[in-house]
């Protein structure tokens, strides 16, 4: 059964009968839009709960419907609920070619739900929380540009998408190779849009990056595994903490389809981060049992709460790189900031993945009001070099503009670490040439 989106009764096919499904505020608005445009023509109302008459015109409950006089003579069904995708669901057995789904004006289209040529239109309806980009990149006439986290897969607790930024754009209902097929549609769509200027959601993006004229890879160069949703820390900037109990599908599956098939580049590159700490994951012990023997790259959020045999076993080999934000110096303002006091304990894993690679592992500091005095990142340093650092990333909290503080704060901690031989790198949203 096909799902169509609309957003104005003008959009269904003109002269048709329709069914309106809810009787209820939506649904009194599509029928009064209705009735102005003389577009279509309103038979009557189902709904899940109520039957009777409302605005004049028979309600049928859905489990009545399908044997009434009216059904038989097949009107166009159109869901006019917040809870269409429900809806929708339930009417999958019923013998119907399409249903269509009204959506508000003000509403956002829920891109996992829409044919993957429309996706770019809908997805420029949908705000990108990143502030404060590295650079704005716009292709022109003879110069275009593209992003390279496209070329893989994002997995995320609720569904599949292409990077962090943008909402889910597959809800896995069906099996592995049918979520990817739609996914690698979608993305063919998003790329063009990229090139064309159509797509003003990754416009400012800062991985945007001009074209080189390499040939896009038709199979995978990184998976993304972000699906977990376990978290034993607190932390202050986190958009995403506890907001998923669990993830909705079978991620793993996917994952292993992936690796099982030939889905990837012979050397790719894979994350895991993002909306729980990966050493918690039920999956994380044997997914990178499984991503170690290829011959692939990884790289591992993490808050070293926990030493993983699996990660310093990466690390040994040189497979892999960890990122650990401490975003302190002092033990007071780590608790502050994260939520827990683990400060000791952290930096006393900090020092064992150190000795496992000190190359590979990645220190962070996340620049935030709490803990840009120059006090505290200089204590930050000093434990980086006690410890053993030989890098630092620093970031800043990009769901908010940076202020002026917080620009001279990254710099003035960039240059702090240069002067004692420590390796620099810069967040996107973080770079120290860069004022607010």
């Amino acid at each position: 059964m096909e799902r169509k989106f609309i957003q104005s009764v003008k959009e269904l096919p003109q002269g048709a009968q329709i069914v309106i499904y809810g009787a209820g505020g939506r649904g009194g608005h599509v029928l009064r839009s209705a009735r102005r445009s003389k577009h279509v023509t309103v038979q009557a109302f189902l709904d899940t709960f109520k039957s009777g008459e409302f605005c004049g015109l028979p309600v049928y409950k859905v489990d009545e419907y399908w044997d009434s006089e009216l059904a038989k003579s097949k009107p166009l069904i159109v869901i006019a609920s917040v809870y269409h995708r429900v809806i929708a669901s339930d009417l999958e057995s019923a013998d119907l070619d399409r249903v269509w789904l009204f959506i508000e004006k003000q509403e956002v289209f829920p891109l996992a739900e829409l044919p993957p040529g429309s996706v770019v239109k809908y997805l420029n309806q949908h705000k990108i929380l990143l502030e404060a980009t590295r650079r704005k990149v716009k292709s022109t006439k003879g110069k275009k540009c593209w992003c390279p986290l496209l070329m893989g897969v994002y997995f995320r607790p609720t569904g599949l998408s292409l990077c962090c930024w943008m909402p889910d754009l597959v809800e896995v209902t069906k099996g592995p190779e049918e979520s990817l097929e739609r996914l690698d549609a979608i993305r063919k769509h998003i790329i063009a849009g990229i090139a064309d200027g159509s797509n003003k959601f990754c416009a400012s993006c800062p991985d945007l990056q001009w074209n080189s004229g390499k040939p896009t890879t038709k199979k995978y160069d990184w998976l993304n595994i972000d699906y977990s949703v376990k978290c034993n820390m607190n932390c202050s900037y986190c958009i995403v903490k506890h907001e998923f109990k669990a993830c909705l599908y079978n991620a793993r599956a996917i994952v292993e389809h992936i690796l099982d098939n030939d889905y990837l580049e012979p050397k790719f590159n894979y994350c895991w981060g993002g909306n729980g700490e990966p050493t918690l994951n039920p999956d994380f012990g044997h997914l990178m049992e499984r991503l170690l023997p290829r011959d692939s790259e990884g790289r591992v959020y993490t808050n070293a709460t926990l030493y993983s045999e699996h990660i310093a076993s990466a690390l040994r080999r040189n497979k892999m790189e960890i990122v650990v934000s401490v975003d302190a110096g002092t033990a007071k303002t780590f608790k502050a900031i994260r939520g827990r006091d683990r400060f000791k304990s952290i930096w006393a894993n900090i020092a064992r993945y150190l000795k496992d690679n000190a190359n590979r592992v990645i220190v962070k500091y996340i620049v935030t009001p709490k803990n840009l005095s120059e006090a505290e990142m200089r204590a930050f340093v000093d434990k980086c070099v006690e410890t053993g650092v030989h890098n630092v990333l620093v970031s800043r909290d990009f769901y908010k503009k940076c202020t002026c503080e917080e620009a001279d704060a990254v710099r003035w901690l960039s240059e702090e670490c240069a002067e004692v031989g420590i390796h620099v790198g810069h967040v996107g949203t973080a770079v120290p040439d860069e004022k607010a």
